[in-house]
C-alpha cells in the first residue's frame, strides 16, 4: 500500500485528533530475567532533564521527580528488571524514541530521524515476554520499531501494511505479535521470529484500538475508538465472533494473569469497563476521571491504576488543556473502593508501574514530561 506523505501541520492535526481520543546511540547491559529490586532514585537536579515534581504525597504515593522529554510523549514504559524507563514522543520533530537509566536518570539512548521536517510519529510500545526487545509504533510510517535491549541497537523495522498503527500485544508463546491499524480499520499479524507481516485481519469497526489476547491463546478482544465496540475474535481464523457495543469511545484495555477480566477505559463515557470474560459482559462499570487514557494493574493485581488526561481546550485541542490531568487508583478486591486520586499534569496519557510494584511512571503530552512516583505500602 502507498502511503501519503503528510506535511508537519496536518500531522500535527491529525495527531492531536487522534490524542484528544487517545513509547547517537550507546551501549547498555542486557536485561536479566529476574526483575532486580528497585533501587531509591538520584537526587534531583543530578541531570538537566530531572528535576523536582512540585507535588504533595498522598497516603499510598510520594512524588519522586519530573523527567523532561522529547516534544509529547506518548507511551512510558518500564523494562521488565526496573531498569530503566522509556517513552515514545509522537509529536517531536527529531526524536522516535528516549531511554533513561534510573540507577542515575541519564538519557542513555535515543533514537532520532536526521533531517526530518515532520513529526515522527512514535506511538506505543511494549516489551517482548522475555525483555530481550522493546517493540514500538511509528504511525505515520506504519512501522513497528524492533529494539534490543542488549545494546540498544536498532533490530528491525517492520512494514504492518495497515495505515497509522498503533497498539502492539504479543500472543501467550510470544510467537505472535497483533498491531491495530487506526485509519486502516484492520490488524496486523506479525511472526516475532522472522519478523515478517503474516497477513492483515479485518475488524468491520472504525479506528481499532486496545487488543488483548487471552492467556489460553484461543481468544483475541479489540477495542474501538470510533465505533465504540468491544469485539472477540477466535484464534486461529481470527474470525470475529461476537461484537458489544458500548457507545462512546474505547481506548486501552487489560486482561488480568488468570484471563478473567477485561479493563477498558472509555473517554467519551468517563468510565472503566470491567468485562467478564467467561460471561462475555460488563459486570462492572467504574465512573472516573475526565478523558480516561490508560489502565493498568498493579503487580499483584490488586489495584487498578487509571490515567485521565483531563477536559480539552474549549477554544481548540491542539493547546494545553485548562486543568491539568489525574492518577485514579481502584481496590480491585473491594468492589472498586476509589484508593487515591492525585493531580498529573497537562493531558496525561502514558502509563505504567514496575513489576516490583515499587514506582509509578505517567507522560504528560502538553508539559512534554514524564512524573515518577514511589508506590507506599497501604
Amino acid at each position: 500500500m502507498q502511503y501519503e506523505k503528510l506535511t508537519l501541520a496536518g500531522v500535527m492535526a491529525c495527531c492531536l485528533v487522534l490524542l484528544a481520543g487517545c513509547g547517537s546511540s550507546t551501549g547498555g547491559s542486557a536485561i536479566h530475567s529476574t526483575p532486580a529490586p528497585t533501587a531509591e532514585l538520584p537526587a534531583t537536579g543530578s541531570q538537566p532533564h530531572w528535576t523536582p515534581l512540585a507535588r504533595p504525597a498522598t497516603r499510598l504515593h510520594r512524588p519522586l521527580g519530573l523527567i523532561k522529554t522529547a516534544r509529547w510523549p506518548k507511551e512510558s514504559v518500564f523494562s521488565p528488571d526496573g531498569r530503566y524507563v522509556i517513552a515514545t514522543p509522537i509529536g517531536d520533530i527529531r526524536s522516535l524514541l528516549q531511554i533513561w537509566r534510573l540507577a542515575d536518570m541519564k538519557l542513555i539512548h535515543e533514537i532520532t530521524v536526521p533531517g526530518s521536517t515532520d513529526i515522527t510519529g512514535a506511538v506505543e510500545g511494549v516489551f517482548t515476554h522475555d525483555g530481550s526487545e522493546f517493540w514500538f509504533s511509528r504511525m505515520t510510517t506504519a512501522e513497528i520499531y524492533v529494539i534490543s535491549m542488549k545494546d540498544f541497537s536498532l533490530k528491525k523495522r517492520i512494514p504492518t501494511g495497515g495505515v497509522w498503527s498503533k497498539v502492539i500485544e504479543f500472543s501467550p508463546d510470544g510467537s505472535l505479535a497483533l498491531v491495530s491499524n487506526w485509519l486502516s480499520n484492520d490488524l496486523s499479524l506479525i511472526d516475532t521470529r522472522t519478523y515478517a507481516l503474516m497477513r492483515r485481519i479485518p475488524t468491520w469497526t472504525k479506528a481499532p484500538r486496545g487488543i488483548a489476547w487471552t492467556p489460553d491463546n484461543r481468544f483475541v478482544y479489540v477495542i474501538s475508538f470510533d465505533s465504540g465496540e468491544i469485539i472477540k475474535l477466535e484464534r486461529p481464523s481470527f474470525r470475529v465472533i461476537k461484537r458489544h457495543t458500548t457507545g462512546g469511545a474505547n481506548d486501552r484495555l487489560r486482561i488480568d494473569r488468570a484471563g478473567k477480566y477485561l479493563y477498558i477505559d472509555n473517554m467519551v463515557q468517563s468510565c472503566v469497563y470491567v468485562w467478564e470474560v467467561a460471561s462475555d459482559r460488563i459486570v462492572h462499570t467504574i465512573p472516573v476521571g475526565i478523558n480516561p487514557n490508560n489502565v493498568r494493574l498493579n503487580h499483584d493485581e490488586s489495584r487498578l491504576y487509571v490515567v485521565c488526561r483531563g477536559p480539552n481546550n474549549p477554544q481548540s485541542y491542539l493547546l494545553p488543556s485548562p486543568k491539568n490531568g489525574e492518577v485514579m487508583v481502584f481496590d480491585v478486591k473491594n468492589k472498586y473502593k476509589l484508593l487515591d486520586r492525585f493531580e498529573g499534569g497537562n493531558q496525561s496519557v502514558g502509563l505504567d508501574l514496575s513489576r516490583d510494584g515499587r514506582l509509578l511512571v505517567f507522560s504528560n503530552l502538553q508539559d512534554s514530561s514524564l512524573h515518577l512516583y514511589r508506590v507506599l505500602d497501604d
